[in-house]
């Protein structure tokens, strides 16, 4: 009897820690320092280490499918220009399809 209550006990506690636990999430562990065309970047996001991640990166997505890891964008222009690029040609895409229902 004694047994069976220790194992309702711990079921219920692995199912507790289970529910209410963090994602997991898929963090880049290194970054590296390429360089190239924002033409290549489908979206970006930026990894924050405070926020479950154990660096702080800016994670691209290509358009062929890839992610790549840089650096962060504070302090490094290559990165905050890409950003821009990438952000200006999102904007231009949404005015488009905006033009489109209206």
């Amino acid at each position: 009897m004694t047994s069976r209550l220790s194992v309702l006990i711990l079921l219920g506690v692995l199912c507790f820690v289970l529910t209410t636990g963090n994602p997991i999430m898929d963090c880049c562990l290194k970054t590296t320092q390429k360089k190239f065309s924002f033409k290549l970047v489908q979206s970006y996001k930026i990894q924050e280490a405070a926020k479950g991640c154990e660096i702080s990166a800016t994670v691209i997505f290509t358009k062929g499918g890839r992610k790549l890891c840089l650096a962060p964008p504070k302090g490094n222009p290559f990165i905050q220009a890409l950003i821009e690029d990438v952000n200006r040609a999102r904007g231009k895409q949404w005015k488009t399809k905006q033009q489109i229902k209206v």
